[in-house]
C-alpha cells in the first residue's frame, strides 16, 4: 500500500522544491543591487527525479507495479548561466528573468498542491468519506 502512494510523496517533494527555488528567487531579486552579487538557481525538479529516462514499473504480481526505484536527490544550488546582462558592478541579477523564474516556482507549486488534493480527494472517496 506505501508505494501506491508514491503521488503524494512526488507532489510534496515538487512543493518543497518550489518553495526552496522561490526562496532563492526571493534572495536574488533582494541582491540585485548588490555589487558582486551572482544570481543563483537550483537543479530543476525533472533532472532531480530523473523524468527525462524512460519509465519502467517493477512489478511485484501480475496487474500491479511499483515505482519504489524513483528516488528523490536533494536539489543543488548553481550560479546562472550569465546571459550579457552584467551590470558594471559585476551583479548578474536580471529583475526580469528572476520574475519568469518566480511565476514558474509559483505555477509549479500550485501543480503540485492540484496533484496533492485530487489524490487525497480520490482517497478519501475510495474510502466512502
Amino acid at each position: 500500500m506505501p508505494s501506491a502512494l508514491n503521488i503524494l510523496q512526488t507532489a510534496g517533494q515538487l512543493m518543497t522544491h518550489s518553495s526552496e527555488r522561490q526562496a532563492l528567487i526571493a534572495r536574488n531579486i533582494a541582491h540585485a543591487d548588490t555589487p558582486g552579487y551572482r544570481a543563483l538557481d537550483i537543479t530543476t525538479f525533472s533532472d532531480i527525479v530523473g523524468l527525462d529516462r524512460a519509465f519502467t514499473p517493477n512489478q511485484t504480481r501480475a496487474g500491479h507495479s511499483d515505482s519504489s526505484g524513483t528516488s528523490i536527490q536533494s536539489a543543488t544550488v548553481h550560479e546562472l548561466a550569465e546571459m550579457g546582462n552584467v551590470s558594471p558592478n559585476g551583479n548578474s541579477v536580471a529583475l526580469e528573468d528572476q520574475m519568469i523564474r518566480a511565476q514558474e516556482a509559483a505555477r509549479a507549486h500550485r501543480r503540485a498542491v492540484t496533484i496533492y488534493r485530487h489524490s487525497i480527494d480520490q482517497l478519501r472517496t475510495a474510502l466512502g468519506r
